[in-house]
């Protein structure tokens, strides 16, 4: 008999052998009592790391960085490449900001790798704005059809066979691993 469910993914080793510190715990555990908001945070993110759908998942992991953003992140911030000039709108009318989701995400998570820009993480955080804007607009992420924008295509090719499929757990675990460290700094103080 087979029984078809994703599991548990993480460490099932605890203790000293799995990298744990009854001290570290206790520190963020007391961390963690005593910011309300990280309590909020971590109980959203523990709803999304229980979502069996892939894009529902990525979509509340994005919503919960731009409200961690909302509240770090400075507004209407020009955001500039990493020759330190502005990022020009795809129109041409004006630079991208923190006013919007893409600066606002982009923003946290370079803050929080201590970096000044990140032409790489920039691209990928605007394929995360076209996921998330697909699962708000239609319900779910759309496969890209023939001339689509090259997001939808990007998805696939971040995946190790090139199929939407490891593309996506690629983007899901990468985008998991952001949310987490801005839960982790929220509680230890340092966002």
């Amino acid at each position: 008999m087979w029984i078809e469910h994703t599991g548990y993914h993480g460490n099932l080793l605890g203790g000293v052998i799995a990298g744990e510190d009854v001290h570290q715990l206790q520190e963020s555990w007391n961390g963690l009592q005593a910011n309300p908001r990280a309590q909020l945070w971590v109980s959203l993110y523990a709803d999304a790391v229980r979502e069996p759908r892939w894009d529902y998942k990525f979509f509340r992991c994005f919503n919960l960085l731009e409200a961690i953003a909302d509240t770090v992140v400075q507004p209407n911030v020009v955001i500039t490449d990493e020759a330190g000039n502005p990022r020009p709108l795809p129109r041409g009318n004006g630079s991208f900001t923190t006013r919007g989701a893409q600066g606002k995400v982009y923003t946290l998570l370079i803050q929080l790798a201590g970096a000044t820009a990140d032409d790489q993480l920039w691209d990928e955080v605007g394929t995360w704005v076209q996921v998330r804007n697909d699962v708000a607009h239609e319900g779910a992420w759309q496969p890209p059809h023939p001339g689509e924008s090259a997001d939808h295509a990007a998805i696939a090719s971040r995946g190790g066979d090139g199929t939407v499929e490891s593309g996506s757990r690629a983007m899901v675990d990468r985008i998991g691993d952001a949310v987490k460290r801005a839960l982790y700094a929220a509680i230890h103080g340092t966002l």
